[in-house]
C-alpha cells in the first residue's frame, strides 16, 4: 500500500485508519529510511485534496536516517462557501415600530402586565422580522466580512473606469483610475484600522468564556509587528502567593484555578426559613421611568437575548415612544 516489504500489526492499524478516514498516502516507491531500506516518512492527503496533487519526490539530501520529501499539488485552493448575513434597517425599523397602533390597555393585575408584554414583545419581533435584510454570497474566505455600500460603490465605479482605460487608452483615464485606486485604498487601510480598534475595544470587557475574545488575543499573538523587542517589558505572571510562575504548567494550573473561582457554586450553608411573597398590589412592584431608562443605559449591546428574541441592541434602538 506504502510500498514497504513486509506486514507487521502497526501497519494493519494505519491501514484501517485509511480507510475509515478516506486518506490517501502520497508516497512514491523510494526509499525514505535509508538503514532499514524501507517508507517510513508517509504523506497523507484527504480526498477533497487528492485531486490536486501532482507528485511526490524523495529528496537526495542527507541531513539525517531519513530523507526529506517534497510533496507538491496543482491548483491547490479552498471550495467556495455560501455565507448569509444579516443586517437591520435601523431606520426603517423605528418608522414600523413607531407607525404600530397598539393601545395601551390599564394594568391593574399581574395578569394584564403579562397580557400587554406578549403584545409588546410580538410587536417588537415583528418590526424587527420587516426591516431585517439577508445577504447571501459565496466566497473562498474562511471569515468573510461584508464591505460597506459606499466602498462597495466606489470599487464597482473603479473596475468600470479600468475597462474603460484598456479599451480607449485615454491619458484622461488614466488619472482618474489612478485618482479612484488611491481612493479605495485608503478607505479598505480606514477600514482595517477601525475594525482593529473595535476589537481592541471588545476585549476592555474581557469574558474567558467568549470566544470572540480569544480569537482577537490569537491574532494579535501571530502578529510579528505588535511582538515587543525588549523582553523587559513583559508582564511577569504571579499566582495568588504573588510568586512569578514561568513554566507553561504554572500558567495552566494558575488559569485553571482562576476559573474555579469564577464558576464555583457556592451554595450557603443555612437556608433562611423567611418567605418572600410577591406583592398582591401591582403598584408597588412597577419600577419608574428613570430606574428603567438608568438600567437601559447599562446594559451590553453585545449581550445575547432571552426567550424572547430581543437582543440589548434592539431595546437601545427602540422610539421614546415605546419605551415610555
Amino acid at each position: 500500500m506504502w510500498n514497504c516489504s513486509n506486514n507487521n500489526p502497526k501497519g494493519k492499524i494505519l491501514e484501517n485508519a485509511l480507510i475509515e478516514f478516506n486518506l490517501h498516502i502520497l508516497n512514491c516507491p523510494t526509499f525514505t529510511y535509508n538503514r532499514g531500506k524501507s517508507v517510513l516518512d508517509l504523506s497523507l492527503c484527504s480526498n477533497s485534496m487528492f485531486k490536486y496533487f501532482d507528485q511526490h519526490i524523495v529528496l537526495n539530501d542527507l541531513i539525517s536516517d531519513h530523507q526529506p520529501t517534497l510533496t507538491t499539488f496543482n491548483d491547490l485552493h479552498s471550495e467556495p462557501k455560501k455565507f448569509t448575513f444579516k443586517k437591520i434597517n435601523w431606520q426603517k425599523f423605528d418608522k414600523i415600530i413607531s407607525n404600530s397602533n397598539n393601545p395601551i390597555n390599564p394594568i391593574s393585575n399581574t395578569s394584564d402586565l403579562d397580557t400587554e408584554l406578549e403584545n409588546l414583545i410580538h410587536t417588537i419581533n415583528f418590526s424587527i422580522e420587516s426591516c431585517t435584510e439577508k445577504i447571501t454570497f459565496i466566497s473562498k474566505s474562511l471569515h468573510p466580512k461584508p464591505i460597506p455600500r459606499p466602498l462597495l460603490l466606489e470599487i464597482k465605479a473603479k473596475q468600470r473606469v479600468q475597462r474603460l482605460k484598456k479599451k480607449y487608452k485615454s491619458p484622461l483615464l488614466v488619472k482618474l483610475y489612478n485618482y479612484l485606486n488611491n481612493r479605495v485604498r485608503k478607505q479598505i487601510s480606514t477600514l482595517k484600522t477601525s475594525s482593529l480598534i473595535n476589537e481592541f475595544l471588545d476585549l476592555k470587557y474581557f469574558n474567558q468564556s467568549d470566544s470572540k475574545c480569544w480569537a482577537t488575543l490569537k491574532k494579535i499573538g501571530q502578529d510579528d509587528s505588535l511582538q515587543t523587542q525588549n523582553q523587559k517589558n513583559i508582564v511577569k505572571l504571579k499566582d495568588k502567593n504573588g510568586i512569578n510562575i514561568n513554566t507553561n504548567e504554572e500558567i495552566a494550573n494558575a488559569f485553571g484555578d482562576n476559573l474555579e473561582k469564577i464558576f464555583k457554586c457556592e451554595v450557603p450553608t443555612k437556608i433562611s426559613n423567611q418567605s418572600f411573597d410577591l406583592p398582591k398590589d401591582i403598584k408597588s412592584a412597577l419600577i419608574t421611568k428613570i430606574e428603567f431608562f438608568e438600567a437601559l443605559k447599562l446594559i451590553k449591546p453585545q449581550a445575547a437575548p432571552g426567550f424572547d428574541k430581543i437582543n440589548n441592541k434592539t431595546l437601545k434602538n427602540l422610539p421614546y415612544s415605546i419605551l415610555k
